[in-house]
């Protein structure tokens, strides 16, 4: 016996005694029921890829993960505004990502984006572990099974990002929410190394203002957070036998404004902290290296 079928918008034959007629209950006509045959059926080939999806891939024979990024799921990195402008020619509202050819690093990617990349590239199970749990401090790890293909010769692989927030790198009502922004920045940060994406996403990057913000919350409550940049400087101080002079009068030679009148960490700006950690750490990446 033959069964007669017929096709739906994407090509799917659907066989036509699966299409309901009418519904005795609700009595409604046949144009209002549905038969919930999905439009697209999702299904993988031998080399661990969707069907019917356009890939793009490097010149490596790599896929590129980064070009599958739809343009909705990003947008240029308004922090760097000023900088932006003057590295392109034009007034923040006028880029235009592609139009422009904004590079990756002056972009901002969704976690909702990362997410369609997860589900394109197939996983098998996401997990997460809380490190740490505090008022101001939170830790937690994101642990995702993801599917063998072609690239990973067909192994499934394991793959772990941990991440963090703190009062010192979340501003406004974020701040109440440390476990939930932790969760969000291990996954995005997860599926962006994995994939090799080097666009920042949404969770990770904060306003340096905030650091302003958290360091007067300390201020108001005589009590500086050990995960502060000042607490992480003196830490840094510390571990190298620096005192608070050694590192003024290198800022006065430097001509750094204000440096003459500074008398402790915590009158240094907070981006002169971050740069002065930032230039400690790049030393001692290239101290390991020589």
């Amino acid at each position: 016996m033959i069964t007669e079928t017929i096709q739906n918008p994407d090509g799917v034959k659907i066989p036509q005694n699966m299409i309901l007629k009418e519904d005795p209950l609700l009595n409604l006509p046949s144009e209002k029921l549905f038969c919930n045959i999905p439009p697209k059926l999702l299904k993988r080939n031998q080399w661990g890829l969707l069907e019917n999806f356009d890939y793009k891939f490097t010149p490596e024979g790599l896929i590129d993960w980064r070009a599958l990024i739809s343009k909705e799921h990003l947008y240029i990195n308004s922090q760097n505004k000023e900088r932006i402008e003057k590295k392109y020619g034009k007034k923040y509202e006028e880029l235009d990502i592609e139009n422009d050819k904004i590079e990756d690093r002056d972009l901002v990617s969704l976690l909702l984006g990362l997410k369609i990349l997860a589900q394109i590239r197939g996983y098998k199970s996401i997990e997460y572990k809380v490190n740490k749990a505090q008022e101001d401090y939170v830790c937690v790890t994101a642990r995702i099974l993801w599917k063998g293909n072609f690239e990973t010769e067909n192994e499934d692989i394991i793959f772990e990002s941990i991440a963090s927030a703190t009062i010192s790198n979340t501003q406004s009502f974020a701040r109440l929410y440390l476990s939930e922004i932790s969760e969000n920045r291990a996954l995005s940060r997860n599926i962006r190394n994995f994939l090799k994406i080097g666009i920042v996403s949404r969770e990770e990057i904060f306003d340096s203002k905030s650091l302003e913000d958290s360091s007067q919350l300390n201020n108001n409550n005589n009590n500086i957070s050990p995960l502060s940049p000042v607490s992480i400087l003196r830490n840094i101080m510390i571990d190298n036998v620096w005192s608070f002079d050694q590192i003024k009068k290198k800022l006065v030679k430097e001509g750094i404004e204000g440096a003459e009148k500074w008398q402790k960490e915590e009158d240094l700006p907070p981006n002169v902290i971050l740069n002065i950690i930032e230039r400690i750490k790049n030393k001692e990446k290239k101290d390991k290296k020589e």
